[in-house]
């Protein structure tokens, strides 16, 4: 039997707290509950629930401020979000903020426990395949800096892990890697990249391009050389281990504006 999932309700309406409870709990959820943004913050702090469903007007702190004070660096709330709102209009600005998902009261119950069902069984994590030498400490602080960002992230030296990755059905979001690795032929390196990520699914069906970031700790630009190697995008030396994430925000920016 699995073990049932924790959902943290919060909401400054007690009647409608407890009604929510009463379905959760009926549909087999362990249910938490808060009036408040300050109250739901003790309850993350001591007990990580598997969801958050909000209101977004709330006393003491609104939605909006409780996502930031749950949020990561970048933005990022740090375990998924269910906002509910009788606000139709805030939609666009939550779905920008990445909210797993957004109901408008009124709404059946029914939809209700199908979009908790939906945020349960869909992808956590996007994943980052990151390839550069494992013991250095920038691959390694570039690696813990992703998971933070709620990434999952596999380090490799070479693209036989990425093959047999992308064999097993786990085909990642991202490519990020050193662009000049002793010993081998950089260009030919990513369009091999390139390849194993355009192979197909099915028979039939073609994943996705998969954006290929570059950074590079040489000292040498090599912007252009990467860029018509294959490359998406071209970091240079990293200022900071959060230049990968800002690398992949701006990718995935001009992903949905259509300009990749």
């Amino acid at each position: 039997m699995k073990e049932a999932k924790t959902i943290l309700v919060m909401d400054d309406e007690p009647e409608y707290v407890e009604m929510m409870k009463q379905f959760l709990e009926e549909a087999s959820y362990h249910v938490v509950t808060a009036h408040d943004g300050e109250a739901a913050l003790k309850i993350i702090h001591n007990l990580r629930p598997d969801l958050v469903i909000m209101d977004v007007n709330m006393p003491h702190m609104n939605g909006l401020q409780f996502y930031r004070e749950i949020s990561t660096a970048h933005g990022l709330a740090k375990l998924p979000v269910l906002v509910i709102t009788a606000r139709g209009d805030l939609e666009p600005l939550f779905r920008e903020l990445e909210v797993e998902g957004f109901l408008t009261k009124p709404f059946p119950i029914p939809t209700l426990l199908n979009e908790i069902e939906t945020i349960f069984n869909k992808k956590k994590e996007k994943m980052v395949f990151l390839i550069d030498n494992k013991e250095l400490p920038s691959t390694l602080a570039i690696a813990e800096t992703l998971r933070g960002e709620r990434y999952r992230v596999f380090v490799s030296e070479d693209l036989a892990d990425l093959r047999h990755e992308v064999a097993a059905g786990n085909r990642p979001d991202f490519v990020v890697m050193e662009y000049e690795r002793s010993g081998k032929e950089n260009g030919f390196f990513i369009s091999e990249i390139n390849k194993i990520l355009s192979s197909k699914a099915t028979d039939d069906s073609l994943f996705p391009k998969v954006p290929v970031i570059v950074y590079t700790y040489s000292g040498q630009d090599c912007k252009e050389k990467s860029l018509a190697d294959g490359a998406d995008k071209y970091i240079g030396r990293p200022g900071s281990y959060d230049a990968v994430i800002i690398a992949i925000k701006e990718v995935e920016i001009a992903r949905r504006d259509n300009r990749i």
